[in-house]
């Protein structure tokens, strides 16, 4: 596994272990949902709190890894093998560190696949 995604994955597992709780307080019913960081540049996609196997990915530690392809573009939602999924593109962070961006960009997009997902279960 190379050095970058490595890093993405042990800033991911920390950030999303301290910011489910703060959700879950201020969000009665919010659950952790299936998010991807990608990076064309890099050629990877990183999904986490997927528990399903999805076609394609391999399993690295708590998440499951696949090559860069067109399904990832952009940061919003999209289905894989039925699941919905939060995806973020690690280049929208310009200049930045990811570490510095990523939360703002994970935040907005769980906060809007959760929005659908708890609709549809009211539904």
């Amino acid at each position: 596994m190379n050095a970058i995604l490595q890093n993405h994955i042990h800033f991911v597992k920390n950030y999303v272990n301290n910011i489910i709780p703060c959700f879950q307080t201020i969000w009665p019913g919010f659950a952790n949902l299936p998010f991807a960081l990608f990076s064309i540049k890099d050629n990877f996609v990183l999904l986490g709190s997927c528990n399903k196997a999805l076609s394609g990915f391999s399993r690295v530690s708590d998440f499951q890894v696949c090559v860069w392809d067109d399904r990832f573009s952009a940061n919003t939602t999209i289905v894989i093998d039925g699941e919905t999924v939060a995806i973020i593109d690690l280049e929208c962070c310009g200049n930045l560190n990811p570490k510095d961006c990523i939360p703002t960009i994970y935040t907005r997009n769980i906060s809007f696949i959760s929005k659908i997902v708890l609709e549809q279960r009211i539904c």
